[in-house]
């Protein structure tokens, strides 16, 4: 106080309160905006119908090979036909997209 008050004396001016330079306690996100590729807007839009809810980030969507199938056709009825959609979403969404094959769980387990 006293240093503050010899301070405005001399210079006529008052010392600020804390310093200018220092950051914020908090630090603020910024929202993360995915830009989805033409290639996966119908899949997303269907996938979201599908599910009722917006796909956001943290979503796990545990789904059998036959009803992805009905709901977003391939010409290669396999799951790794889905391999390219499910790598987008978890990279750039952050969004698990399980596909349950019955024939390939099956191999799994028979090995």
């Amino acid at each position: 106080m006293l240093i503050r008050n010899l301070y405005s004396l001399f210079c006529g001016s008052e010392l600020q309160d804390g310093r200018s330079d220092c950051a914020p306690d908090v630090i603020e996100e910024k929202e993360h905006i995915v830009i989805i590729p033409e290639k996966f807007k119908d899949d997303i839009q269907k996938l979201q119908d599908y599910c009722g809810v917006e796909l956001r980030s943290g979503l796990c969507i545990e789904i059998e090979l036959s009803e992805l199938l009905e709901i977003l056709p391939r010409e290669r009825r396999r799951k790794d036909s889905y391999d390219k959609l499910v790598r987008f979403l978890a990279d750039e969404m952050k969004i698990t997209l399980t596909i349950k094959s019955r024939n390939y769980d099956n191999k799994k387990k028979t090995n």
